[in-house]
């Protein structure tokens, strides 16, 4: 029997137990990923209700901007 077989788990186990570092390292990064972007949003939230009125603003008075544009004649 070959040690390449799609039956045996035994190659998910390394010699280094069950969490290897380089899986360690990885769910490290993705936890300070996280709590980075959990921070940026904090951090912006209490923007969004002005950001949302400011948008809702631009929509309305989009079409006024090319009023505005032509010159009176």
């Amino acid at each position: 029997m070959d040690n390449d077989s799609h039956g045996d788990e035994s190659h998910l186990v390394t010699k280094s137990g069950w969490l290897p570092r380089e899986r360690a390292l990885a769910l490290v990064r993705v936890a300070a990923t996280a709590l980075a972007f959990y921070g940026c949003y904090r951090l912006a939230s209490p923007f969004f209700p002005a950001l949302t009125w400011a948008l809702a603003l631009v929509v309305v008075t989009y079409p006024l901007s090319y009023i505005a544009a032509f010159p009176v004649s």
